[in-house]
């Protein structure tokens, strides 16, 4: 069961309340900022359950293509079962989006290679 933010304060017990208000007021809310970023990190780096593509199931599979897009302050994620479902979504999707040829900025990584592709579309890669 999935909790909304008024839902979420309302299961807060009044010791944590009190933490959280007194974080606000002196850190202003350093604390609970990274709470937040720590959650969202998690969420981010959470494996993708079905290929944005095909559907295939990635639980099981250990040579997934991940791919993240979007301008920085609004990063989409999408995983793939094979390179030619990730070529597929590229080509598809993000291709014929207005702006992109100068402004996509997007990461692709398989088994730890980190591939970047930046505006003029170079390429860069590492290990991480």
């Amino acid at each position: 069961m999935k909790l909304k933010a008024l839902e979420a304060f309302s299961c807060i017990e009044e010791e944590d309340l009190y933490k959280l208000q007194y974080d606000l007021k002196s850190n202003q809310g350093l604390v609970l900022q990274k709470l937040i970023d720590d959650k969202i990190k998690a969420i981010e780096n959470q494996k993708r359950q079905f290929c944005a593509v095909c559907g295939t199931d990635l639980k099981g599979k250990d040579n997934t293509l991940t791919l993240l897009f979007g301008p920085d302050d609004f990063r989409r994620k999408g995983s793939f079962c094979e390179i030619d479902c990730m070529e597929y979504f590229v080509n598809s999707h993000i291709k014929k989006l207005p702006g992109t040829a100068q402004n996509t900025s997007s990461s692709v990584s398989q088994n730890g290679a980190k591939t970047t592709i930046g505006a003029g579309n170079q390429e860069t890669s590492s290990m991480s």
